[in-house]
């Protein structure tokens, strides 16, 4: 017999019924470990497009989670924690039923003439893994994406009452690495490095990195449905943070993971952010990148000729813009944030309406500044008609919020209605971009960054830069590129010298880049130290990371047609080498290279030019740095080395695939505009039947530069020049009054185009 005693009450059992009791007590559990097991043999394996990344779900210590084996960084395995905490109680645990899984492999092209790469491969695999609580209060998905340099996970949510999410359960253990990371606490504050035991938050996106694996973690396709993106770290586990507000049903935003062998590598993976976003379908051809010169005054005074001034200098180094910063409106400079600075009314010395209209005439658009205070005092749309009217080409938006919900729900508000009247963007102040500049193409750039108004800034943190906040979209770092002052205190904390400052505008993505920030026309008298600036694009057909050690140093190639913009920017003094296998190998290069004479002299700091005739694929570059400074290289073909630009038997491009995402700036897409396109296409079939192309005198209509950029110059065509699209629209027409014809494309989106003059067609490229 066994007696036990509880709380003073006898209770008397027989041997043979506590073996029973412990018999029940095993089945229960074989029971439960077998409906888990059951469960675990219906998740799928999933694979990325090229097998670098495989994906088991599973369930360990009762919650579900995927674990990946990364092929792309010597078979390393990472677990990742999925689930989340809701009002409800957690989901994503082995209580969970499993009800069924969706998969599907995409493989398309992105395309863009305002990015950092004209075309992207765009592939990868998703699976959609459907579940319910145990008491039916909660349906979820789990919606998992696998590309070869990373993952991304989110969550759709269903209920018939209210709930919310508390918190993420999302996170990846990176124990077994013992890894630094590199911890922001504001957008401006710049960064620290915590090891591998520290506690903390971090705001994304998060930077790790160990000496066999690199890792950022960072969100996409935040569209104010959730607080901006938190990433809390705790030996070296690192778990996704946000909030969102309570309904019926809610879905996530996307939180991902890209994972690399080494820093470089990793930014391989940076097009995934722009992948995880729907694609605007509409009209971009008016949007116009381009650099930008800040009108900075002398005692903030806008005066219409010192305005007009710095237009002439912008038209002279072959800007677009120029900026009219703080202070053009309402009480001026000093009162810009009280809710009586008028931004409809422009302070008495400019003319404004006068100023639009000489920019216009030298081929300069005008953006203006207007900070949070303005935007929410005032009638929006009324400032937005009259700043259309005054000819206004962007906006700067000052001090806005961009760390809550509503926050980003004005801001996007406003890029929408900027859109509507063909306005570009930059947003400045606490935000950072999630990818959505694809469907809010004229969203240029954002600040959210310790930029170069902080002149202390060093090396070390710009050589960070790229391996942290420029992985999440473009930045206005508003370079600081110093000229000659006799009194200009702005450069006294400068620490950076002028080939570091060239480097930066290179290397650091800015579809609207400012470069001379504080700087006046008149400082600029040697044209040596700025000619590079007028050559300067910013977007571009592709680029190639040559070096990169974060806070040490980095190197970047960038392609713009066929010139490639090299820059190279240091924190410590040192020799670089340069490796030249990015060049194609069947042609002869020739080099400008610009580069610091005293660096370490700020007032006597000048730019060196050298060139050099002959450069092949298998050839290196190689000049010295010293501490802080910087270098860039325009690399373009050899005259006598040139092939012809005439194409004339080039194969037809596939039609790349574009996301059937509904145009987020129409409510709904109308019946005039879809015959619209029908009919440009059946006059581009009916014309192209009639044309009676002559295919033995293809040769005879010239086409040349090919690729081109801005213009392409046409020979021997007939009567009239048709051009057309890839997909068969018409872009142009016009009828030929000389045998050479010159035609302005810049407004031409990237791609193939077709020539012809009836009897005589050809093929381009537009860059």
């Amino acid at each position: 017999m066994i007696k036990v005693t509880i709380k003073r009450i006898e209770l008397i059992y027989s041997l043979q019924d506590v073996k029973l009791c412990l018999i029940i007590l095993l089945l229960l559990c074989t029971s439960i470990n077998t409906m888990a097991q059951s469960d675990v043999e219906k998740l799928p394996i999933i694979s990325s497009p090229n097998n670098q990344i495989t994906c088991q779900l599973k369930y360990l210590n009762n919650n579900l989670i995927a674990e990946f084996t990364l092929a792309c960084v010597y078979n390393e395995k990472i677990n990742m924690n999925l689930g989340l905490r809701t009002t409800e109680g957690y989901i994503g645990t082995s209580n969970d039923i499993f009800v069924e899984n969706k998969s599907k492999n995409y493989s398309g092209v992105i395309t863009s003439n305002i990015s950092e790469k004209s075309s992207i491969i765009d592939q990868y695999t998703e699976t959609t893994l459907r579940f319910k609580t145990s008491d039916n209060k909660l349906t979820y998905d789990v919606v998992m994406r696998l590309y070869d340099e990373g993952v991304a996970v989110r969550y759709n949510v269903f209920s018939n009452l209210s709930f919310s999410i508390n918190s993420d359960q999302t996170s990846i253990d990176l124990t077994a690495y013992r890894p630094d990371c590199y911890k922001e606490s504001k957008t401006e504050s710049g960064y620290d490095i915590k090891g591998p035991s520290a506690n903390g938050t971090s705001i994304a996106p998060l930077f790790i990195s160990s000496t066999r694996l690199s890792v950022l973690m960072n969100e996409a396709a935040n569209l104010a449905i959730a607080n901006p993106l938190q990433i809390e770290f705790r030996n070296s586990k690192f778990t996704f943070s946000q909030s969102y507000s309570s309904g019926t049903s809610i879905g996530t935003s996307w939180r991902y993971c890209i994972f690399a062998e080494n820093p470089s590598k990793m930014i391989d993976g940076k097009y995934i952010i722009t992948s995880l976003n729907n694609q605007n379908i509409d009209n971009t051809d008016w949007i116009k990148p381009g650099k930008t010169f800040r009108a900075c005054i002398p005692n903030n005074k806008f005066y219409t000729d010192s305005i007009k001034y710095r237009i002439d200098f912008a038209q002279k180094m072959n800007f677009s813009y120029v900026l009219l910063d703080a202070g053009w409106y309402g009480l001026g400079y000093s009162k810009e944030h009280s809710a009586k600075s008028d931004p409809c009314k422009p302070v008495d010395e400019l003319d404004i309406e006068e100023v639009c209209r000489y920019g216009a005439e030298k081929g300069i658009g005008i953006i203006v500044y207007v900070n949070k205070v303005a935007w929410n005092n005032y009638d929006n749309k009324k400032m937005l008609d009259l700043y259309q009217k005054w000819g206004i080409k962007g906006l700067k938006l000052g001090y806005m919020d961009g760390q809550t919900r509503s926050g980003l729900s004005q801001i996007y508000s406003i890029i929408k209605s900027a859109y509507d009247r063909q306005m570009i963007v930059n947003v400045h102040d606490e935000i950072r971009q999630t990818g959505l500049e694809r469907q809010f193409p004229n969203l240029m750039t954002t600040e959210g960054i310790k930029g170069n108004e902080h002149r202390e800034n060093q090396g070390n943190h710009t050589t960070l830069l790229p391996f942290s906040r420029f992985m999440t979209g473009s930045g206005d770092y508003t370079i600081c590129y110093r000229g000659y002052p006799a009194n200009n205190v702005a450069y006294d904390k400068m620490t950076t010298s002028k080939g570091h400052q060239l480097a930066l505008a290179t290397a650091f993505f800015c579809p609207i880049q400012h470069i001379f920030w504080y700087g006046k026309p008149y400082e600029y008298p040697n044209e040596t130290e700025i000619e590079y600036f007028k050559e300067l694009p910013t977007v571009w057909d592709d680029y190639k990371i040559l070096e990169g050690n974060p806070s040490n140093y980095f190197s970047i190639a960038r392609r713009s047609g066929n010139r490639w913009f090299v820059a190279s920017h240091t924190y410590s003094a040192r020799d670089v080498q340069l490796n030249l296998s990015f060049l194609s190998g069947e042609k002869s290069y020739k080099a400008e290279i610009y580069t610091d004479i005293e660096p370490n002299n700020i007032q006597k700091n000048t730019i060196e030019k050298k060139n050099i005739e002959k450069l092949s694929s298998e050839g290196t570059l190689s000049f010295s740095l010293a501490a802080n400074g910087g270098a860039v290289v325009i690399i373009s073909e050899s005259d006598d080395d040139t092939e012809s630009d005439l194409i004339t038997n080039t194969e037809d491009e596939p039609t790349p695939i574009i996301d059937p995402i509904p145009n987020p700036y129409q409510d709904n897409e109308t019946e005039e505009n879809i015959s619209e396109v029908e009919e440009d296409n059946n006059n581009f079939v009916s014309t192209i039947d009639n044309l009676s192309i002559n295919k033995n005198k293809i040769d005879e209509l010239k086409l040349y530069p090919n690729p081109a950029e801005d213009f392409i110059t046409i020979e021997n065509a007939e009567n009239m020049i048709l051009i057309f699209d890839i997909n068969g629209k018409k872009v142009l027409e016009f009828k030929v009054v000389e045998n050479k014809t010159e035609i302005d494309i810049s407004g031409f989106k990237s791609g193939f185009y077709i020539v012809t003059d009836g009897k005589k067609t050809v093929k381009f490229i537009k860059q």
